[in-house]
């Protein structure tokens, strides 16, 4: 993990993209006092999983009561 204090970001935008990309964080601490403030995270992408269709099939139920009443319009606009 990389620290950095916040008046030093604007400067250092390259460098820290590239500490990003190289999968490391980045702790960002305030101009006096050394007290963190935040703190960024490299994007890791989440790898797509096959999901099987149907999961939940035959453990519910809904119910509509027939004096439920929508129009398509009303339908679309939700």
């Amino acid at each position: 993990m990389h620290t950095l204090f916040v008046n030093d970001l604007q400067v250092n935008v390259s460098e820290l993209l590239e500490t990003l990309s190289n999968g490391q964080s980045i702790e960002l601490l305030e101009k006096q006092g050394n007290n963190p403030i935040a703190m960024i995270i490299p994007f890791v992408k989440a790898a797509k999983a096959k999901r099987k269709l149907g999961l939940l099939e035959g453990k519910g139920e809904v119910i509509i009561k027939e004096d439920f009443k929508m129009t398509e319009k009303e339908l679309i606009g939700m």
